[in-house]
């Protein structure tokens, strides 16, 4: 049976690099939810590689305050500096003892943003050549087509991730490119456009002009993440289940 014009469109989709696939869908007003369907095994893959980046990190950065913690409050050898030709105390008994307790609430206020919700891990991006000033043309053209990771943040940026109870993963952000960059979408005018063609150095920042003038102008509202990762403890069971 020959193929119809919309199992070729669907054939030629199915190539299409999935960051490239999204903002069209994002630019032609789509606003269905973005699950793990849209993604491709690598690229899923890769999102569960970050989260278990960011949570080791965030282990790490959470160890670190708490031995920080403990070392300032044994802190007793404050910093000396010269004062006329003698070496003494850089601050007076009460100054230092300020200065100490203010270092301990601030280190104190850190440490208290993870136990606000352990279940939690907001992931950052950039480490795949997403974000900041963005990969250059040609390099993100190859990356597209080649980097699961580099899709993944491209699609996404910055995202959520919660560990359920069941050891599956839920990931959640909003798609779209109104606020990149700043606190507030912000509304491009066409003059602006067209005056600011000519400073885009990314297609990332190519993505953030035509958001910002043509889907923020329009009404039309991003789509909404709602992805889960299974959980590798059922997966191991499952293939080792088949296997046997």
């Amino acid at each position: 049976m020959p193929a119809t014009i919309s199992d070729l469109i669907k054939a030629q989709m199915e190539k299409t690099p999935t960051n490239v696939r999204l903002f069209g869908q994002y630019l032609s007003g789509n606003t269905s939810d973005i699950t793990e369907k849209d993604f491709r095994p690598l690229e899923l893959e890769a999102m569960r590689s970050k989260i278990q980046r960011q949570e080791t990190k965030n282990y790490k950065d959470e160890t670190s305050l708490v031995k920080s913690i403990a070392a300032l409050k044994k802190e007793t050898n404050q910093t000396q500096t010269f004062k006329n030709g003698k070496l003494v105390n850089k601050y007076s008994d009460a100054e230092f003892g300020e200065l100490k307790q203010r270092r301990i609430q601030e280190a104190q206020a850190k440490l208290a943003t993870y136990d606000k919700d352990r279940g939690k891990i907001s992931v950052s991006y950039g480490d795949a050549g997403g974000g900041g000033k963005g990969a250059n043309a040609l390099s993100a053209i190859k990356k597209s087509f080649t980097s699961p990771a580099y899709n993944v943040e491209t699609s996404l940026g910055h995202f959520n991730a919660r560990k359920n109870k069941d050891g599956s993963v839920t990931i959640t952000d909003t798609y779209d490119y109104l606020g990149y960059g700043f606190d507030k979408p912000q509304q491009i005018t066409m003059k602006q456009f067209l005056g600011s063609l000519s400073r885009v150095s990314s297609p990332e920042q190519l993505g953030t002009l035509f958001a910002r003038t043509f889907v923020e102008k329009s009404g039309k509202k991003g789509r909404k993440v709602k992805i889960t990762l299974p959980s590798l403890i059922k997966e191991n069971k499952s293939l080792l289940s088949k296997a046997n």
